[in-house]
């Protein structure tokens, strides 16, 4: 029996790892490189220089210094992203 509720109870803090921190960092991380494709895309910037980009400090490094996509764009199509998305 004290197996059976072992059991269940590393299950659950599984189900809950994944729903509460895995699935929201998979999802804002795919919205985030489709917001920055759609606004590079928007204005035909280099997508792949853009992505390849891991930080925050390194993205607004490179906004700062190539006058990157259009900030409303990109909010827009992020926040649409994590809606679609039930975040």
């Amino acid at each position: 029996m004290f197996k059976k509720i072992i059991i269940v109870i590393v299950i659950a803090a599984i189900a809950l790892f994944y729903w509460y921190e895995y699935r929201p960092f998979s999802i804002k991380r795919n919205c985030n490189e489709g917001a920055i494709t759609f606004a590079a895309e928007k204005q035909k910037l280099p997508i792949l220089e853009v992505i390849s980009l891991h930080t925050e400090t390194d993205l607004e490094e490179y906004k700062k210094e190539n006058k990157i996509y259009d900030q409303k764009i990109y909010n827009r199509f992020y926040q649409e992203c994590l809606r679609e998305n039930g975040i």
